[in-house]
């Protein structure tokens, strides 16, 4: 990206941290679990035209889900880092400390939610560029912690964290047997899942959102 300003080129997006320069998450860089997937970017802050957002939108921790791309792919920030536009941020609300954002991340990058939103908003994305709209991201049916089922949230939130911390293929299918048991889903109903899903086209995209199968496990 490049800014114009009379007779001189700026360049305001870099790979490389420069002076006046901090880091940017773009949607790229969101994976399922991690951040700076596809390298690193910086942005160049006070460049005359440019509309910046209010640093306190970036505060931490919030949850990024990438806006474009196959899947949906989510992750946790911790350091107040900048987005771009291709980058959905859901902040932390400091006056509810019950919330555990890792529970809620959980949700947003497990198999279950996913096929919710290929059968609810079609199940060819991969024909045309996919995008997540905010009203899509906030339709999907992400259960509340309440009394009852607040120690199976707790349990859903500490496997997430881990995978934040140190991804693990086998923790990440113990994750999706807990959302599993969370939303009453039947051995019959997570066979029909689990069956579709597999079925979706092969690309690196969704492949990991595909069960392995039966003679595998």
């Amino acid at each position: 990206m490049i800014a114009i300003n009379e007779k001189t080129i700026d360049t305001i997006i870099d790979n490389r941290p420069r002076p006046q320069f901090i880091r940017i998450y773009v949607g790229e860089n969101i994976g399922r679990y991690s951040l700076n997937c596809n390298g690193t970017k910086f942005i160049k802050l006070g460049v005359e035209g440019i509309n910046y957002k209010s640093p306190k939108l970036y505060e931490p921790p919030k949850i990024l889900v990438r806006k474009t791309g196959l899947g949906i792919k989510a992750s946790i920030d911790r350091q107040g880092t900048y987005i771009s536009q291709t980058v959905y941020s859901c902040n932390f609300d400091k006056t509810r400390s019950n919330i555990l954002l890792e529970y809620y991340l959980g949700l947003l990058n497990s198999r279950l939610i996913y096929y919710y939103y290929l059968k609810t908003y079609g199940e060819n994305e991969w024909k045309s560029h996919p995008y997540i709209t905010k009203d899509i991201l906030f339709s999907l049916p992400l259960r509340k912690i309440d009394p009852d089922n607040k120690r199976l949230c707790e349990k859903i939130a500490n496997l997430s964290k881990s995978l934040l911390s140190d991804y693990s293929l086998k923790i990440d299918f113990e994750l999706e047997d807990l959302i599993f048991q969370l939303y009453d889903i039947s051995l019959e109903e997570r066979d029909l899942i689990i069956d579709e899903l597999n079925k979706l086209p092969d690309l690196s995209a969704i492949n990991d959102m595909k069960f392995p199968r039966r003679d595998n496990v």
